[in-house]
């Protein structure tokens, strides 16, 4: 797993518009002072002196990036002479459902300036909403927990169209990369790309590289300011992705460096693709064959074999949930996330309501925020059920409580850990989720960190960014900031993540791996399951 955190950035989104400045709208107004209360009620839970599973209030990793930070500072005009407020954001899990949550306020009015901005081009006048969009593609880039705001909404102007009256693209072959990433070959305005697939993005992405290739035309900016230096990500449009047979045409995209996804996940990535193309095909991923298809909708017939479950829309959002049964105790509607690299989080009012830290060992790991990293409860749930199909022992993540936005944010979420078990198929114009089970694979087993090491690949080494708590690592001593070269006596390089290296610390329980030190001295791992 790859961490990061950073500095404090503020982000602004820029989209031209002709309509005249005026006063904000008292519904407008009404929904500030909603926000204010939350926050208000975030930074009060945040000052408790001690988390909710017994440990010391979770902290910030050092920083390691400069393009996340540990708190927004946002910009909304109060009346028409432009006069701003400021308020910092606390930190909050960065998932797509989660992010999406804190956003979703700014929705609506940043639809109709932008489709305003489409209809009337180049304006010299420009208007001003929010967008977390500098951290979010930051932690994207590190961590694979990412969701754009719904303040950047699949545009609904996205034609999908089949070839010579094909209703199907047929099968497709992708790269599964660190069995958590779908990655297509196709063609962008002719050109070929790589494309990343996330169910969770709300928005399609492409690497500026692309973007000035094709010279798009701009239709917007969202500029980032880290307090050090000024980063920009335009929005444009006349985007058209070809797969297969598959046309996506009208597409506008956020246009922004990728840089750090090659260099910290190992992938080439050149577009992220998301709602734009759940909302309109039926999709077939077959994860343990590693090949996709694309359908029309309109004569999709499940496989005889598949059981199926209900893929609700988020009541206040674009995302989708599933009910996922709890150790036969509960059942909580959890977002789907195609996305998110953890198997499962679960929000603080579902976890504590059913009980799941007592009785058990409960250790830490880390996830992604606005904020940066942040440290966080982890255990092993017995089993969950999902579409009738039992999985054991599933390394959970225990989110922080976030005060009045948990009620919009849903359970959790269930990510591809979970989902890659599966030849899955979803089909958003009937609401429906189907999973076919892999017969050749061991039933119920999921893949989990057995070392307690969460590393951050750094060129040749890997810094130790956590130590968990109760792992073999804390009992070999293990501390923060030591760097690995090198494991059973291969070294760290740029290969490390396309090869199977970086599963050295998914063995089974009672393997030895040894791991040898910066400054040349070897270490030994007897893994195990420790929590």
């Amino acid at each position: 797993m790859t961490i990061g955190a950073t500095t404090r950035p503020r982000f602004t989104i820029h989209v031209p518009c002709t309509t005249p400045s005026r006063p904000v709208l008292p519904a407008l107004s009404a929904k500030r002072t909603r926000r204010s209360a939350a926050r208000h009620d975030l930074q009060r839970g945040a000052t408790r002196s001690r988390s909710e599973w017994g440990s010391p209030q979770p902290r910030a990793v050092a920083p390691l990036l400069q393009s996340a930070g540990s708190s927004v500072s946002s910009r909304a005009p109060l009346n028409g002479a432009g006069t701003t407020r400021e308020s910092t954001r606390p930190e909050l899990p960065l998932s797509s459902s989660l992010v999406g949550a804190a956003t979703r306020g700014q929705s609506l009015t940043m639809r109709r300036t932008f489709q305003a901005a489409r209809r009337q081009g180049g304006s010299k006048r420009w208007r001003r909403g929010r967008l977390h969009l500098g951290s979010i593609l930051a932690l994207w880039c590190i961590m694979g927990l990412h969701g754009m705001p719904p303040a950047m909404a699949a545009d609904p102007e996205t034609q999908i169209r089949f070839e010579s009256g094909q209703r199907t693209t047929g099968w497709q072959p992708f790269t599964f990369s660190r069995r958590s990433r779908v990655v297509l070959q196709g063609q962008a305005n002719g050109a070929r790309v790589e494309i990343l697939l996330d169910s969770g993005a709300e928005k399609t992405v492409i690497d500026r590289r692309l973007g000035e290739a094709l010279k798009l035309a701009r239709v917007g900016a969202a500029s980032l300011d880290d307090r050090r230096a000024v980063a920009s990500a335009e929005l444009v449009s006349g985007l058209e992705l070809t797969i297969g047979a598959l046309h996506a045409s009208g597409l506008t995209a956020v246009v922004t460096d990728l840089a750090a996804v090659r260099s910290q996940t190992g992938l080439d990535v050149d577009v992220i693709l998301g709602r734009e193309i759940f909302e309109q095909t039926v999709i077939d991923i077959d994860f343990p064959g590693q090949r996709i298809s694309f359908s029309h909708p309109e004569g999709f017939s499940p496989p005889p074999s598949a059981t199926s479950t209900a893929l609700r829309p988020f009541p206040s959002g674009h995302g989708r949930v599933i009910e996922v049964g709890v150790e036969d105790r509960t059942v909580g509607p959890l977002e789907f996330d195609l996305g998110s690299g953890s198997a499962v989080v679960l929000q603080q009012p579902f976890w504590t309501s059913a009980r799941l830290t007592e009785g058990r060992v409960v250790s830490s790991s880390l996830i992604g925020t606005i904020g940066g990293i942040r440290e966080t409860g982890l255990i092993s749930l017995r089993s969950i059920e999902l579409a009738g199909i039992r999985l054991t022992n599933v390394e959970t993540v225990l989110a922080p409580s976030r005060g009045t936005l948990e009620s919009r944010m849903g359970s959790g979420t269930i990510g591809m850990p979970v989902l890659s078990q599966f030849r899955l198929i979803t089909d958003y114009t009937r609401q429906r989720l189907y999973l076919v089970p892999d017969l050749a694979a061991k039933p119920g087993q999921l893949p989990r960190n057995r070392s307690g090491l969460r590393v951050l690949q750094e060129g040749g080494s890997l810094r130790v960014l956590l130590v968990a708590r109760h792992s073999p690592a804390e009992q070999a001593g293990w501390r923060a900031g030591e760097r690995i070269v090198a494991i059973d006596g291969r070294p760290v390089d740029q290969t490390y993540w396309s090869s199977d290296l970086w599963r050295w610390s998914e063995g089974t329980a009672g393997t030895k791996v040894s791991l040898t030190l910066a400054d040349g001295t070897r270490r030994e791992i007897v893994l195990q399951d420790y929590f």
